[in-house]
């Protein structure tokens, strides 16, 4: 998945990203052509770093939208909350890669599905960062 993420803010962040998916579905060969959206917002709260005045280690809470239908695990799902934990690892004063997992709570199913059922599954992220 391709996913664009812009973010403001020094420890307290507020963030939107928006993505897109194309290709086959996780057991099939089915290509796939689907997005998603979300709002975030990050606090940067333990440690040090060389490259930047914000400490590496976070907590993330996430609200979005996923269109994707990869696999009947995920996909039955569209609407959901996402906290994490993660660190952040600067490799420059403007280049770092982000780290950060947690559990992935529904709050919607597809139209697909006429009942509700609530799983708590993954959720995770690994992304290249670059500061403007």
């Amino acid at each position: 998945m391709l996913q664009r993420k812009i973010k403001y803010g020094q420890h307290l962040q507020y963030g939107i990203c928006a993505g897109a998916y194309i290709g086959p579905g996780l057991f099939s060969d089915k290509i796939i052509v689907q997005g998603s959206c979300a709002a975030e917002i990050e606090y940067h709260f333990l440690g040090k770093s060389n490259y930047a005045e914000q400490p590496p280690w976070y907590i993330l809470g996430g609200l979005g939208y996923y269109g994707i239908h990869i696999s009947d695990l995920y996909g039955k799902y569209d609407i959901g909350f996402y906290p994490r934990i993660g660190r952040t690892f600067n490799l420059s004063k403007r280049l770092g890669i982000n780290l950060d997992a947690g559990p992935f709570f529904p709050l919607s199913m597809t139209s697909d599905y006429t009942t509700y059922d609530f799983n708590i599954l993954l959720s995770g992220n690994i992304s290249l960062l670059i500061r403007l």
